[in-house]
C-alpha cells in the first residue's frame, strides 16, 4: 500500500463517493457532508495539501482529510480530521492513516488535533485511546423538519439585523458576547470579521438588538446542495434570557428560511448543556445521533507505546 496526497490528478468525485460510503451510521467519523456532491464541494475548498489517501495498487482503500486552521491568539494551529476512513473497516489501514495524521500534526506544530466520531465506532475510539487525550465529550445532533414545524405566534420584543460588510461597528458587541460565551470556539473572531465582509459567504450572521443594544446573535450556515441550514450559534446575553426570546428566534429562522425553500435545520449541543437539550426538545427537534469530540495533543503523544 502507498500514500498519495490529494492532487489535481485525484478524481475528487471518486474520493467524495468513498468518504460518503464509509461515513455512514455507526462508522461515522468526521463532519463531512451528507451527500457526495456536498463532500466534493468541501474538498475543493483548500483541503488538498493536508490530506492523505492510501492506495492498494490503483484502488483507494483509505483516506484521512485534515483541515489545518489557525486557533488561539498566538498564531497556533489546530487540525480537524475527517476520518480516518478505511475500506472494510481495515484496522491496519486506520493505523497507517493515524500515523500520517501524527506526522502532519508534528510538521505543522499543531496545538491540538480534533476528531469527531460516532459513539458506536468502537474500533476508532479504541485506537484513539492509545493517544494522550486533552478532552473527550459528547455532541448531540438535533434536526428539525421545517416544512412540518408549526410556527406558533410568539412576541418578539427585539429587532433582528443581518450584518453585512458595512456593519463593522455593530459587530464589535457581538464579538464580545461570542468571546464571553464560547471561549476557544472553532468559529473565531477573525472568522466573524471575514464572513461578514464576504458578500458571497454561505454564513448569515444576525445581531439581536433591544433598544439599539446588542442582546444576542445568531450564526447560520446555508447548504444550498442539501437545502438545509446549520444553526452554528444562538446566544443571548444573560439579562435577556428567560423571556421566550429563544423560541421566537427559532420561529423567525424557520419562517425566514422556509420561505427560501430550505427544508431542515440542524444543530449540535454539548452533552453537558442540559438546558439547551431541553430547550430544543421542547421545540420538537429530533435527536439524531451522538458524536464524540476527542481532542488529542498536537504532538499526538501516545499513552501506550
Amino acid at each position: 500500500m502507498n500514500f498519495k496526497g490529494v492532487s489535481k490528478l485525484t478524481r475528487l468525485a471518486e474520493l467524495a463517493a468513498f468518504i460518503h460510503v464509509h461515513n455512514q451510521g455507526e462508522q461515522r467519523c468526521g463532519y463531512a457532508g451528507s451527500t457526495s456532491e456536498d463532500i466534493r464541494h468541501d474538498l475543493m475548498d483548500g483541503l488538498e495539501a493536508s490530506s492523505r489517501l492510501l492506495y492498494e495498487g490503483n484502488e483507494l482503500v483509505g483516506a484521512a482529510i485534515a483541515d489545518v486552521y489557525e486557533a488561539g491568539s498566538g498564531g497556533e494551529q489546530d487540525i480537524e480530521v475527517w476520518g480516518p476512513y478505511a475500506a472494510n473497516s481495515n484496522v491496519e489501514v486506520i493505523r497507517q492513516l493515524l500515523k500520517q495524521v501524527e506526522l502532519l500534526a508534528r510538521h505543522n506544530k499543531a496545538r491540538s488535533v480534533h476528531f469527531f466520531i460516532s459513539e458506536h465506532n468502537h474500533q476508532l475510539l479504541d485506537e484513539l485511546l492509545l493517544y494522550r487525550q486533552l478532552k473527550s465529550n459528547g455532541h448531540y445532533h438535533y434536526s428539525l423538519n421545517m416544512h412540518k414545524y408549526v410556527v406558533s405566534p410568539a412576541p418578539l420584543y427585539t429587532s433582528i439585523v443581518k450584518l453585512s460588510g458595512s456593519d463593522r461597528e455593530e459587530l464589535e458587541p457581538l464579538i464580545e458576547l461570542h468571546r464571553q460565551n464560547f471561549q476557544n470556539a472553532i468559529f473565531t473572531e477573525d472568522d466573524l470579521l471575514r464572513e461578514v465582509a464576504d458578500s458571497s459567504s454561505e454564513y448569515d450572521i444576525y445581531t439581536v438588538q433591544e433598544q439599539k443594544t446588542c442582546s444576542g446573535y445568531m450564526i447560520v450556515r446555508r447548504n444550498e446542495l442539501t437545502r438545509s441550514i446549520q444553526l452554528e450559534y444562538i446566544c443571548m446575553a444573560p439579562e435577556a434570557r428567560g423571556q421566550g426570546t429563544g423560541k421566537a428566534l427559532v420561529a423567525y429562522l424557520v419562517d425566514h428560511y422556509r420561505s427560501m425553500r430550505y427544508s431542515s435545520m440542524e444543530l449540535v449541543v454539548s452533552e453537558s448543556n442540559l438546558d439547551a437539550q431541553r430547550f430544543y426538545e421542547r421545540l420538537a427537534f429530533n435527536r439524531d445521533q451522538i458524536m464524540k469530540h476527542i481532542v488529542i495533543s498536537g504532538a499526538m503523544d501516545r499513552e501506550v507505546e
